[in-house]
């Protein structure tokens, strides 16, 4: 599928049965740690944002190993990000709710996989009153199986007994379309988080949208 920055209702969205959402920066504004993120990024030399992760995956020989000097990044990445976020009241987006609302009336399943500690989701769910809104929460980090490594989306996919062909993970960074790409379901990249428009668009999501006010209208 194309990406599509249009506003126009999208019924191919409604085809999933499963939606996964990432956490931070996805469904929860991070705007006042976007700039501790891109620094530290810069520092630890992740991911080139302007290569292609189709281009990254043909070279398999290498990918493994790529992989997981990326994870080693990010491990040490989530420990300043969870000591940060001690200090950081968090708020959703604007439409978060909404559209959480809207999916669940659909009959749709919706899951949060993120790579935050789980005790710091939990307490943000229940603080915000919205954790009985979703199937099923789960932090890679929890489970040893920080992104871009697959197998926490495998763990939602296979607890809640859905296919990959109707699941959906919608992310914010490229490390999260790249996640979605090694667990062979499609995503939706979402430029309201840590990642820009055009970064994300080098790593050619299934679907690339504004935020989740966009993704609300396509989906109605």
């Amino acid at each position: 599928m194309g990406i599509g920055d249009s506003l126009k209702k999208d019924s191919s969205l409604n085809r999933y049965d499963l939606f996964i959402f990432d956490w931070d920066g996805t469904l929860c504004e991070m705007h006042s740690l976007l700039r501790l993120n891109e620094w530290i990024k810069r520092r630890l030399h992740t991911w080139n944002r302007t290569a292609k992760i189709k281009e990254i995956e043909a070279n398999r020989k290498n990918l493994k190993s790529a992989i997981e000097i990326e994870q080693t990044k990010n491990e040490f990445l989530a420990i300043i990000f969870e000591a940060a976020a001690v200090f950081y009241k968090p708020r959703l987006h604007r439409n978060a709710v909404d559209l959480i609302t809207l999916l669940r009336k659909k009959g749709k399943r919706v899951a949060i996989l993120s790579n935050g500690n789980g005790g710091r989701l939990s307490k943000e769910l229940g603080r915000m009153g919205i954790r009985d809104k979703f199937n099923l929460v789960v932090s890679a980090k929890d489970i040893g199986a920080i992104k871009p490594d697959p197998r926490g989306l495998n763990v939602v996919i296979s607890r809640l007994r859905a296919k990959k062909s109707r699941t959906l993970y919608i992310g914010d960074m490229i490390d999260d379309v790249l996640t979605a790409d090694l667990a062979g379901i499609d995503s939706c990249a979402v430029s309201n988080g840590f990642d820009s428009h055009e970064k994300l668009r080098s790593a050619g999501p299934t679907y690339l949208l504004r935020g989740l006010a966009e993704f609300y209208t396509k989906i109605q």
